[in-house]
């Protein structure tokens, strides 16, 4: 587990806590607006601009997979961490769901409260599960990644971009190639390998260059999604309807990625009350998406009262979806605050550092009944 080359440490790239604090907000803001669309009447000028709006923040959780592979590629890898982020959807999960069974008494029954204390085989949190099985394999992939040359590690993401991302979208979903539409562990490893590429050998693009290939990747994603250009061409109309570029594994969604990628990631953060800022904020990022995407947040919050959004007058829909977007952020962040808190007095962190060690104990001890060469080290991964 030690062939590796040795990680140096660098410089903290407060450009990357941007990106991904960004993202989080995309996150809210596509929840948003799907709920918004779905008010919305198609074909009416509030669905074509709501619409566009959703599809500008697509790309979030591909952007979360390229952070995740630009850092862990260069630091070394902490198995704790996975397990206190376990212990925070579990809190989440039980918690919200208490409080809705408590609010609403006989709406909700005894097997939601059990799916609830059991969030990762019930299928609460897709990315969180899918995230869950990245991360205990990231080891053995960065040693793969770290034994490659610039040349290989290239040539690998363009084989992985053809195979996963361009030939699933003109071979019209019916191949053995499938990461159903990006909502799969496969598909989150994919992303990481590429953002491991652009954490090593960074990522060098104008800022109008990204912003110009951001927004070229959002409208053709959009002018699929009605499938403009082609309704008087039956034909092409017929193809447009397959292609289907709205899915988190279409090559326009992850461009757009890529691009957001590019541009944060070459932003220079000096400003000392800057820098406070991200620091505060980054800590509580993932907190966000566990609150408002809750199954039962999302269901009977959500998809519940934001539609009305989609029947008021365009400027107004517009705005009062950004509000809606900043109010839900800044109720989560404040909300995931306090659960920071909580945990560092309870010292949530220190019990998953024992917990990831008790493992690695267990893992040693196995590995030395066969005597496995250089097992003593194995600990050195958790």
């Amino acid at each position: 587990m030690n062939n590796s080359p040795t990680i140096q440490p660098k410089a903290r790239n407060y450009g990357i806590d941007l990106f991904k604090i960004f993202s989080m907000f995309m996150v809210v803001a596509i929840h948003t607006m799907n709920a918004v669309v779905a008010g919305s009447a198609r074909g009416s000028v509030n669905g074509y601009t709501s619409k566009f709006m959703e599809i500008l923040c697509i790309s979030a959780v591909n952007c979360f997979a390229l952070a995740s592979g630009y850092i862990l590629i260069n630091v070394k890898y902490k198995f704790h961490k996975i397990i206190s982020m376990y212990f925070q959807v579990w809190f989440y999960s039980v918690a919200i769901t208490l409080l809705f069974f408590i609010l609403f008494p006989g709406t909700y029954s005894l097997g939601t409260i059990l799916h609830s204390v059991l969030p990762f085989t019930a299928g609460r949190y897709w990315y969180f599960s899918a995230y869950f099985g990245l991360y205990l394999l990231i080891p053995f992939i960065n040693i793969m990644l770290n034994s490659l040359t610039k040349k290989q590690h290239f040539t690998l993401s363009i084989i992985l971009f053809v195979l996963f991302s361009f030939l699933p979208v003109i071979a019209f979903h019916y191949g053995v190639l499938s990461t159903q539409n990006g909502f799969s562990f496969l598909w989150l490893a994919i992303i990481y390998i590429w953002g491991a590429y652009f954490g090593k050998y960074k990522l060098q693009l104008k800022k109008s260059t990204s912003f110009i290939l951001f927004f070229a990747c959002s409208i053709l994603t959009f002018a699929d999604c009605f499938n403009f250009f082609s309704s008087d061409i039956p034909v092409v109309s017929k193809i447009a309807a397959l292609i289907q570029l709205e899915r988190y594994d279409s090559p326009t969604v992850v461009l757009a990625a890529i691009a957001l990628l590019a541009l944060f990631s070459n932003i220079e953060v000096s400003n000392n009350n800057v820098i406070k800022i991200i620091k505060f904020i980054a800590p509580l990022n993932f907190g966000i998406y566990l609150i408002h995407n809750n199954q039962l947040m999302k269901n009977d919050v959500v998809l519940k009262y934001l539609p009305e959004i989609g029947k008021l007058a365009t400027p107004k829909m517009i705005l009062f979806s950004v509000l809606a977007m900043l109010f839900i952020w800044f109720v989560c962040i404040t909300i995931e605050w306090g659960r920071f808190h909580l945990f560092k007095l309870l010292k949530i962190e220190t019990l998953s550092q024992k917990i990831s060690f008790f493992l690695a104990s267990i893992v040693n001890k196995i590995f030395s009944k066969y005597n496995y060469k250089h097992t003593s080290n194995y600990k050195n991964d958790f």
